[in-house]
Formats: structure tokens, sequence, C-alpha cells
């Protein structure tokens, strides 16, 4: 079981949280083959993939989205929408697409303890989506780390805040 701790010392509050269940309003796959998946959002994973372990740009998380939106050659408008925005009730959530966290919080229970998870902005890439509805994402300025790294987290478990997510496009 991954477990992951996210700090956002620049402009977030942050606890150690590990995010597990997700409500049905969220679609995911269960068999996602190759063809299923856009050709950007292959180029960017594929692209996110080589940047593991690297700062992008300043070390924010919006760098990273920033580097592989320009890179792939996508349609956005540079600021805070990175392509199409879709519901994920509406739409299945697919690796390469961008996900913005909008005053967020997640809230777990772990035995007796509460565990919150903050995040008042912050940029991150799905890099995969598993069949229990948990995305592995990639992103940096997590964990007090200024490059990139995966992270695990669970949209079930947001409690406030707002989860935007967006479907890159080519120009």
């Amino acid at each position: 079981m991954n477990q992951q701790v996210f700090y956002h010392k620049d402009m977030h509050q942050i606890t150690y949280v590990l995010l597990i269940l997700i409500p049905a309003v969220f679609q995911t796959g269960t068999s996602l083959q190759d063809d299923d998946i856009p050709q950007i959002n292959r180029e960017i994973i594929r692209l996110t993939d080589s940047l593991m372990g690297k700062t992008i740009g300043r070390g924010e998380c919006w760098d990273l989205a920033y580097y592989v939106l320009e890179h792939t050659n996508a349609d956005w408008n540079k600021k805070l929408e990175y392509g199409r925005q879709y519901k994920p009730s509406q739409a299945q959530i697919l690796p390469g697409d961008i996900i913005q966290f909008q005053n967020t919080v997640f809230i777990r229970k772990e035995g007796n303890k509460t565990i919150k998870w903050k995040a008042p902005k912050h940029t991150a890439i799905v890099m995969e989506v598993n069949d229990s509805g948990k995305l592995t994402i990639a992103h940096q300025n997590a964990d007090g780390k200024r490059y990139v790294t995966r992270g695990t987290i669970n949209p079930g478990n947001l409690a406030r805040g707002k989860l935007l997510f967006y479907r890159p496009k080519k120009l």
C-alpha cells in the first residue's frame, strides 16, 4: 500500500494522508487499453515519467503542468485551464489528465484518528487510475521536495473544495 506525505511550503497546509474510498460519482476504468487514451495524454505520461526526480522551472507544482503541456503542443490558456474541463461523473478520468485542486480538504478515518490533507491550490498530472478509484499522480513541491514525484490521492475522500479535471488537447 502506497503512503505519501505531501507538504507545500509556499502555499499549502498539508497533513499526512492516505486516501482510499471513492464514491460512484467518479468513473474509473478497470481495463483501459492504450487505444483508449488520447495520443496527447500518452505523450504527457511519457514526458512526465522522464522528468521524475528533476526540478522543473522553479519547482512549483504548476511549473510541471506548464512544461509538459508546452512540450506536447497542447492547446491551453497558459493559466489554470489545462484543456477541456470535464466532470468525472460524465467522463472517465484518464492517465495524462490534469487536476487543479481548489481549497481542498480530504478527510479519512484511520482507527480513532481523523487524517486531513489540505491543499488550497495545487496542480497534478494523473499517471494511473486504479480499479478502486485511487489516482496515482505526478507533481512537484510535495513533501518538501521541489522536484517531480509520485503520490496517491482518492477523490472520494474530498470533504471540501473542488477538484477540477482537464483533458489536454492538441493545438
